[in-house]
């Protein structure tokens, strides 16, 4: 998975992490984010050897979060009252997407 998201995601979905978390360890699903800093973040920072993640940080405050895996991209808003998600999946836009990721992740901070 390669993620670029808002920090306030955990608070938004907490609910639903370690579930998922516990999953993508089982099933040895590596992850990348990138996302900017706070004490949720700074922890995932610190447990993400264990959990198979690895985290970079970034000034930028995203106003949605995406989930990039195999032919699919999800995107995710959080910022209003309701939760939208929308899910592409399609080659050309997840290979997009993951080219936006890798440029981000050269210039975020480990």
């Amino acid at each position: 998975y390669w993620v670029y998201a808002n920090s306030e995601i955990h608070e938004r979905l907490g609910f639903f992490f370690p579930n998922f978390i516990k999953r993508r360890i089982e099933l040895g699903i590596k992850t990348r984010v990138i996302v900017q800093h706070s004490k949720t973040t700074d922890i995932h920072k610190k447990t993400a050897k264990k959990e198979n993640r690895e985290i970079r940080f970034t000034d930028i405050k995203f106003e949605s979060d995406v989930f990039i895996y195999g032919n699919k991209v999800a995107f995710i808003n959080l910022t209003d009252e309701n939760i939208i998600g929308i899910l592409i999946e399609n080659r050309e836009v997840a290979n997009t997407q993951r080219q936006v990721f890798n440029s981000l992740w050269k210039i975020a901070k480990p």
